[in-house]
């Protein structure tokens, strides 16, 4: 083995050890998930609903981290199935007799619901929308029309609303709290800034900016659920509000500070931030931070008052965020939309006419996988399409495994629970990961159920496991040929959307008066998470096709721009000066970003001018040579 070849085991080893290390919460997740799928699949064979694999599938498809979320999504999904269903009756009536209208309506509800998906906030809740109502639809090929009107539909909603009704109930008894999650990431916050604030290492620092790029999107929406649910009074949720604003706003403070800053400001901020971290987790409240030196530098201020808040000894007053429409304001003049529904409606009804055409319905998942793996750019479906494939395989193999060694030896309903519970488990475990893998870890649960659950006892028929894998991997060959044949859409695409985006939030931040701005933490996070969207992008790169991906210099000017305005973020944010001017450019910038194609040229401003701050602010030179950095990669790709 090269050198070469030894170092990407090495990093893939590295890689996987990661992905599957343990970290807080996730083992809580993953045996409540596998012992919940062990009482749906017992409770389902005992009343006898249909498809006991796809109600254990959605188990780990709808259970969260949280209580709160969980039982949301499975209401919603309860509901939608019922509205779902009562279409699909009256589209059943209808194409009852006629294959040919019944594959026109198929494809006309799937394509309208895939552009309303991608071409609004609805987003993936429109594929499954599709997916259901062409699966439903397509019980027809297999069954008499008397059958699949009086039963079929009834079973589609019994096999969703059994495991959603056990969901419920096991989340209100034994779920994780939102509120205990919610302390749980502000601990996470707080100790990565106190070792940032310490002496921080690389692995320090970049589980910094880690945070950092995951915003405040999801902590602000689990709060939104605490409200809702009323779990703690009033009072508490705006605490809960101003300490999840005012950690964000304490990791944004502390990635600026350096060995630069006074050593006993440093000292004595990570020293402070210890405290609070001990106090939060006996439930106690924080103490008052402490008395800095006069000459103290804007970012251990921020910091300062970051922990003032979290100690309830001023209210944060935060600027809330800007808002966006439901539609995507290009829905209608953005072409990417109707053909990212048109693709993936042709590769679903593609493998419909094929398995139909053949008389082979046990490769059904076939158009199922179309619509689970598709989405907007070539390199996330390729990225979904291996995870969809890796965990295929590796549920496939326990499923073969069980049948062969393991349901032979089984007595009663309480040992395949065990085994059912096992399987889930591992499974669970993966997909409570991070977006690189957790999808995998979806599809080794399905492909275990389909095998190991057939009917209403434990499964030893091979062929029928056969069957559905074959099916996974048609539909993932269909997909593949489609996203990178048919208007491929390369990554980079999405990569400038993002930076557009992070521009303009930038643009927005750097409008605000010095006075208003340390209470924009909202708008400093919109950036981070855009500048994180960004940073997977560059994971996608090698996934895609040589045609689609980048040239090595413009991938090294994209990501010399991307961290540019991440500095950007942090710079502006701190920043004790108005930048007159600034946030116009940022703007111009955020609509070239859209338009630039292969930024390969890097170059300076041409008219040579200068942005001075209106006071003595040393971080208006830094800012303004990230500005004509980014200038120069764009005008030169938009020439």
């Amino acid at each position: 083995m090269t050198k070469a070849a030894e170092s990407r085991v090495i990093r893939l080893v590295r890689l996987m050890a990661e992905e599957l290390a343990p970290f807080p919460g996730r083992l809580a997740t993953a045996w409540r998930v596998s012992v919940l799928t062990a009482l749906v699949a017992a409770a389902a064979m005992i009343l006898q609903t249909p498809e006991v694999a796809v109600s254990c599938y959605l188990v780990i498809f709808v259970m969260k981290a949280d209580s709160s979320a969980t039982i949301v999504l499975a209401v919603t999904l309860t509901l939608l199935i019922t509205l779902i269903i009562a279409v699909a009756t009256v589209l059943t009536v209808l194409s009852i007799g006629s294959p040919g209208l019944r594959l026109l309506l198929m494809a006309t509800v799937s394509f309208v619901m895939l552009f309303i998906g991608a071409a609004s906030k609805l987003g993936s809740t429109g594929g499954v929308v599709a997916l259901l109502v062409a699966d439903i639809l397509s019980l027809i090929y297999t069954a008499p029309g008397g059958e699949v009107i009086t039963s079929g539909l009834r079973f589609a909603w019994e096999l969703v609303a059994l495991p959603m009704m056990m969901i419920v109930a096991f989340s209100v008894l034994l779920g994780r709290s939102t509120v205990s999650i919610l302390r749980d990431k502000l601990l996470h916050r707080l100790v990565a800034a106190k070792n940032q604030l310490a002496s921080p290492s690389e692995a320090d620092s970049q589980a910094l900016r880690d945070l950092l790029r995951q915003g405040n999107e999801d902590a602000l929406s689990k709060l939104k659920l605490v409200r809702s649910f009323h779990l703690v009074s009033n009072k508490q949720a705006s605490q809960i509000a101003d300490d999840v604003l005012a950690s964000y706003q304490l990791l944004l403070a502390a990635s600026a500070l350096t060995p630069e800053d006074k050593h006993e400001d440093l000292l004595a901020l990570s020293s402070h931030v210890g405290d609070v971290v001990e106090a939060i987790g006996v439930g106690r409240r924080p103490p008052a931070p402490p008395i800095l030196s006069p000459t103290a530098s804007a970012a251990a201020a921020t910091a300062r008052q970051a922990l003032s808040v979290l100690a309830s000894e001023e209210h944060g007053a935060y600027l809330p965020g800007s808002t966006s429409p439901f539609f995507a304001r290009d829905a209608l003049s953005n072409p990417e939309y109707v053909r990212f529904a048109l693709k993936t409606t042709a590769a679903a009804m593609t493998c419909y006419i094929l398995y139909a055409g053949i008389n082979w319905a046990g490769i059904h998942t076939a158009m199922i996988t179309c619509y689970v793996v598709s989405l907007r750019t070539t390199g996330e479906t390729i990225h979904k399409l291996g995870l969809r494939i890796l965990g295929c395989l590796i549920g496939a193999a326990m499923g073969l495994f069980s049948i062969i060694f393991v349901i032979p030896h089984m007595h009663s309903i309480g040992h395949l629970m065990l085994l059912i519970c096992a399987g889930t488990f591992i499974a669970a475990w993966i997909s409570n990961g991070s977006e690189r893998s957790s999808y995998a870890g979806i599809q080794v649960g399905l492909a275990f159920f389909l095998s190991v659950l057939q009917g209403f006892a434990p499964g030893i028929d091979l062929e029928l496991a056969r069957d559905r894998t074959v099916g996974i991997l048609l539909g993932n060959t269909v997909m593949y040929l489609v996203a990178t044949r048919i208007w491929p859409v390369g990554t980079e695409s999405a990569l400038r959307s993002n930076l557009s985006k992070a521009l303009k939030g930038l643009a927005s931040l750097a409008s605000i008066s010095v006075p208003a701005r340390q209470r924009a933490v909202t708008y400093a996070a919109d950036v981070g998470q855009s500048a994180g969207a960004m940073a997977r992008s560059f994971e996608l790169f090698l996934l895609e096709p040589a045609h689609l991906r980048p040239s090595a210099s413009a991938e090294r000017n994209i990501r010399l721009i991307s961290e540019d305005a991440e500095g950007l973020n942090r710079e502006i944010y701190l920043s004790r000066s108005d930048f007159p001017g600034l946030a116009e450019r940022l703007n111009e910038l955020a609509d070239g970003a859209g338009r630039a194609r292969g930024m390969t040229t890097v170059s300076t401003r041409a008219d040579g001018a200068e942005m001075a701050p209106t006071s003595g602010d040393q971080s208006g030179n830094s800012i303004e040579a990230r500005v004509r950095r980014i200038e120069g990669v764009i005008g030169a790709a938009n020439l």
